[in-house]
């Protein structure tokens, strides 16, 4: 058995643990058994989130809250798929799979490291690589994003002969990371942003304005790795000597378009953003996709 296989079995278990282990632990403080029970869902779903998937963490978290008798596992599962972001949130997760799948993602992260601008600019070009963390995270996850531009800056450091031992690789590598996060909520169609703003919506009775939320989170997530970039140049200083050759490693990837599966790909991604943005700007007399439905059987 690989290495890679017991860590994915090591991570099950605690994932399993926590969902169905943490709720028959003594109550912390004046914490109910049913509160214990939801956290330990709580912390299961989470940790299969980061170390496992998104999908089958997500099911074993419906199924476990059937499990503790506050409803039934058919209740749970109606509850859930019949909710507003479930749906928004399965949607996003195909939207996310055919990108990658036609190859859309990958070409736009290259094409923002190979601009020629970054030609003998040391920190124009890390600019662009960070650039190519955020802007993958906005059409994939974060977790996505930062592997996909690992992979690409590892052919970077390759052709540089540069390693993990150099500074400024370490500083980027970091870099990479905090890009990818900034970006992973910039979008209204991104699944933290959809459960951010139905969170908001939902509590406090608004209609949040997805164009002015998408401006002001890309000015200020892009707005942090311009910082983090400035801490770089100019405090950590790490030696890019090796940057300054004035050689273009990426003439040929510049040179490359994009074929059908890609162009696709790019233009349901834009249709499918157009769905998410445009209907928050349409005159108040149209009818508008949030408004409330009256029916016998309830509200919709």
């Amino acid at each position: 058995m690989t290495s890679n296989r017991i860590k994915y079995y090591f991570n099950v278990a605690i994932c399993l643990a926590l969902t169905f282990g943490f709720g028959y632990l003594p109550p912390i403080g004046g914490m109910t058994a049913l509160g214990m029970k939801a956290i330990g869902i709580f912390f299961g779903v989470l940790w299969g989130w980061v170390f496992i998937d998104l999908a089958w963490p997500s099911l074993l978290g419906i199924f476990a809250v059937g499990m503790t008798g506050y409803m039934t596992v058919a209740q749970s599962f109606a509850t859930a798929f019949s909710d507003s972001q479930t749906l928004q949130m399965i949607l996003v997760l195909a939207l996310v799979a055919y990108l990658e799948e036609s190859g859309c993602s990958t070409y736009l992260a290259r094409w923002f490291v190979s601009r020629k601008i970054g030609v003998g600019r040391p920190w124009i070009f890390s600019l662009l690589i960070l650039s190519c963390g955020f802007v993958a995270s906005m059409f994939t996850f974060g977790t996505a994003a930062i592997i996909l531009t690992w992979a690409i800056f590892t052919e970077i450091c390759h052709t540089l002969h540069m390693t993990k031992e150099d500074a400024w690789t370490r500083i980027i590598l970091f870099g990479v990371v905090v890009a990818a996060l900034s970006g992973a909520i910039c979008l209204p169609y991104q699944v933290m942003s959809v459960v951010f703003i139905g969170g908001v919506e939902s509590s406090a009775g608004i209609t949040v304005d997805t164009t002015a939320f998408s401006l002001f989170r890309i000015l200020t997530g892009y707005g942090l790795v311009v910082l983090y970039m400035l801490a770089a140049r100019f405090i950590f200083k790490p030696d890019v000597s090796k940057l300054m050759t004035g050689k273009d490693l990426f003439e040929e990837m510049r040179n490359q378009k994009m074929n059908r599966s890609e162009k696709t790909g790019l233009i349901v991604f834009i249709v499918f953003l157009a769905m998410m943005i445009l209907p928050n700007n349409f005159p108040a007399s149209w009818p508008h996709p949030t408004t409330s439905i009256e029916v016998k059987t309830g509200r919709f």
